[in-house]
C-alpha cells in the first residue's frame, strides 16, 4: 500500500512539474522605450570593452614585456573577448524580442558508432525515454539557469565588493612617501585592479541582463492561470481524448466478454472447467492490453513526448514495484483458474458458518448461504487460499434452521426464529427478542421442532392383580387409545400432527413391577404444540392408569 502511494505521489509530482514548467520560449513583452534603453546600455558597454581590448593589444606589442606579463595580458584579453561575445549575444537577443537563441544553435553531429552485437535492454529503454528526458530537461532548464545566474550574481557582487575594498585601501596610500619604483608598482597594481573591477562589473551586467530576461514579473496567480490554461488546452485535451477512447473501447470489449460469459454460464459445469476460465483470463488480459495500447498510441500520435514519457515512466515504475508481488499474483491466478485447495461450487467453513463458493473472479470471491437473509459475502481472492473446500450433496443442509422455525434450546426454552443473517440471528421467546451472533448460534445443540419431533415418556407400573396379570397388548391398546382421546380435547391441529405412536416394554423390574416406554412421533406442522403435546401425553397416561386402577410408580419425560 505504501509503495503504491509513493508511485502515485511521484506521478502527481511529475504532472505538477510538467504543468508548472510550461512556459513560452519567448520572454514577456517589454515596452519599446525600455528595449531601446537596454540596447543603448549594452552598446556603451561594448564600446568600453572595445577600447580596453585595443589598449591591451597595444600593450602586447611591447617587446620588453616578460612572459608572465604577456600571459597576464592574454588572459585579460580573453576575458574581454568572452564578455564581448556575451554582450553581442545579449544585444541580438534583446533586439529580437528576447527569444531563446540557443534553440537555433546547430546541433553537433555525433560520430557514427559501430552496431553492437550484444543487446542491452536497459540501454534500449533509456534510448526510448531519451526524448522524454530531453523534454523534461528543457522544461526545467529555465528554472535551473535562473538559479545558477542568481548564484553567479551573488558571487560576482561579493568579488566586486572585496576588489573595491582592496582598491580603496590601495588608493589611500600616500604616494608622496613612496619611492619611484614603489610608486610605479602601486600604479600598475591600481591599473590592473581597476581593469579587473570593470571586468567583474561587465560580467555582472551580463548576468543581470540574462537574469532579467528569465525573470517573469507577472503576478503568481496570472502565471498559474496561464500555465494551467496552457496545460488544459494542450495536454488536457489530449488526455481527455485518450482516456475517453480507451474507456469506450474497454467498456465495449467488456460487454462482449460478459455476453460470452453469460452464454457459457448456462451450463454450470462448463464454468468450473479450466479451459473456460483460461479463455476468460486471456480475454480480460487482452482487453487491458488493448486499452492501454490505444491510450499510449493516442498520446504518441499527439506528438507530446513529455506527456507520453510521463505515462511510460509511470508504467515502468508500476512494473518494477509489482515485481515483488509477482508470486502473489500467480497464487491469485491459480485460485481463479479453479486449481486451488478451495474451488468454485464447493462448500467451505468461513467464520464458523458453512458457505458455498458461488463465484471466483480475478479480485474477489462471492460466498453464499441460501438459508440466510442477504446471505452473500464478498471476500478477497487471496483469503480463499487459506481454506479447504469439499463437494456437497444436493440434500445437505446449509444451516440448521430457517425463518419462522421453532426450536428447543438445551435449556428447554422454546424459541422462534424471526430472522437470520450472516452476522446475527434474531429469536423470539415469549414476546421478547433475543439477538445472537450467527457463529455462536450455529454451535448450539438445539432441536428444530419444525422438522418434526418425538415425545418420549417412560413410566413404571405395578401389576394390580398379580394372580391375573395384564397382557402387553391390553396395556398398549388402552394407552394408545387414551393418548388419541386426550389429544382430541386440545387444539384441532394437535391430533392431526400425530404421525405414529409406539409402545415399548423396557424391562421387568420385579415380579409385579414393569417399566414401559411410549414414543409419539409428531409431524413438522405440530411444532408450535410441543409443550401442549407433552402435557397431553403425561395427562393421558396418568388419567388412563387411574381410571383402570393401574398403580403407576414413576413417570419420566425424555
Amino acid at each position: 500500500m505504501t509503495r503504491n502511494f509513493k508511485i502515485r505521489s511521484l506521478f502527481l509530482m511529475l504532472l505538477l512539474l510538467f504543468s508548472m514548467g510550461l512556459s513560452p520560449l519567448m520572454a514577456e513583452d517589454i515596452p519599446i522605450e525600455e528595449r531601446t534603453e537596454k540596447l543603448n546600455d549594452i552598446e556603451l558597454k561594448l564600446e568600453d570593452i572595445l577600447a580596453r581590448k585595443k589598449s591591451l593589444q597595444s600593450q602586447l606589442k611591447d617587446k620588453a614585456l616578460s612572459e608572465e606579463e604577456v600571459a597576464d595580458l592574454n588572459q585579460r584579453l580573453q576575458t574581454l573577448l568572452h564578455q564581448q561575445k556575451e554582450f553581442n549575444a545579449l544585444f541580438e537577443q534583446t533586439a529580437l524580442g528576447g527569444i531563446d537563441l540557443s534553440l537555433f544553435n546547430e546541433p553537433e553531429i555525433a560520430p557514427e558508432t559501430e552496431t553492437q552485437i550484444n543487446y542491452d535492454w536497459q540501454q534500449e529503454v533509456l534510448q526510448i525515454l531519451q526524448p522524454f528526458f530531453a523534454q523534461m530537461q528543457r522544461a526545467t532548464e529555465k528554472a535551473r539557469t535562473k538559479d545558477l545566474l542568481i548564484e553567479d550574481t551573488r558571487e560576482l557582487a561579493k568579488k566586486i565588493e572585496l576588489a573595491q575594498f582592496g582598491l580603496n585601501t590601495l588608493q589611500s596610500i600616500d604616494r608622496e612617501d613612496l619611492n619611484p619604483k614603489s610608486l610605479a608598482a602601486i600604479t600598475k597594481i591600481e591599473e590592473q585592479w581597476t581593469d579587473k573591477i570593470k571586468s567583474l562589473e561587465h560580467q555582472k551586467n551580463i548576468v543581470d541582463l540574462k537574469l532579467q530576461d528569465l525573470t517573469d514579473n507577472r503576478p503568481f496567480l496570472v502565471k498559474l492561470w496561464d500555465n494551467l490554461w496552457h496545460f488544459i488546452t494542450e495536454e488536457g485535451i489530449t488526455i481527455v481524448i485518450a482516456s475517453a477512447a480507451s474507456l469506450i473501447f474497454y467498456y465495449l470489449f467488456r460487454q462482449i466478454i460478459l455476453l460470452y460469459s453469460n452464454y457459457q454460464q448456462r451450463d454450470r459445469k462448463r464454468t468450473l472447467d479450466f479451459k473456460w476460465r483460461f479463455v476468460m483470463l486471456l480475454l480480460q488480459a487482452a482487453n487491458f492490453l488493448l486499452t492501454l495500447t490505444i491510450f499510449l498510441v493516442i498520446l504518441h500520435t499527439s506528438g507530446n513526448l513529455m506527456l507520453f514519457g510521463i505515462v511510460v515512466f509511470a508504467l515502468l515504475m508500476l512494473v518494477v514495484s509489482f515485481r515483488a508481488k509477482f508470486p502473489l499474483y500467480l497464487q491469485k491466478l491459480r485460485i481463479f483458474l479453479n486449481l486451488g485447495q478451495a474451488r468454485e461450487g464447493e462448500r467451505i467453513i468461513y467464520g464458523d458458518i458453512p458457505w458455498e463458493i458461488k463465484k471466483i473472479s480475478l479480485n474477489y470471491v462471492y460466498l453464499t448461504n441460501p438459508l440466510l437473509d442477504n446471505g452473500t459475502v464478498r471476500v478477497t481472492i487471496d483469503l480463499l487460499d487459506k481454506f479447504y473446500s469439499r463437494e456437497t450433496i444436493t440434500d445437505e443442509l446449509w444451516f440448521p434452521s430457517r425463518k419462522n422455525d421453532i426450536l428447543l434450546l438445551p435449556d428447554k426454552r422454546i424459541i422462534k426464529v424471526l430472522r437470520q443473517t450472516p452476522e446475527s440471528i434474531y429469536l423470539d421467546h415469549d414476546g421478547s427478542t433475543i439477538v445472537m451472533p450467527t457463529a455462536e448460534f450455529y454451535k448450539l445443540k438445539f432441536s428444530n421442532l419444525s422438522r418434526g419431533y418425538s415425545l418420549t415418556l417412560n413410566f413404571t407400573m405395578e401389576e394390580p392383580n398379580p394372580e391375573s396379570p395384564l397382557t402387553f397388548v391390553e396395556i398398549e391398546e388402552s394407552m394408545v387409545n387414551a393418548i388419541k382421546s386426550e389429544f382430541k380435547h386440545y387444539e384441532e391441529g394437535l391430533p392431526n400432527g400425530v404421525k405414529n405412536i409406539t409402545f415399548y416394554l423396557r424391562q421387568l423390574l420385579s415380579g409385579t413391577t414393569t417399566s414401559y416406554q411410549i414414543v409419539v412421533e409428531m409431524a413438522p406442522n405440530a411444532a408450535k404444540y410441543y409443550l401442549l403435546a407433552r402435557t397431553a401425553l403425561n395427562r393421558a397416561i396418568i388419567t388412563n392408569a387411574r381410571k383402570n386402577g393401574w398403580p403407576i410408580l414413576l413417570t419420566e419425560n425424555i
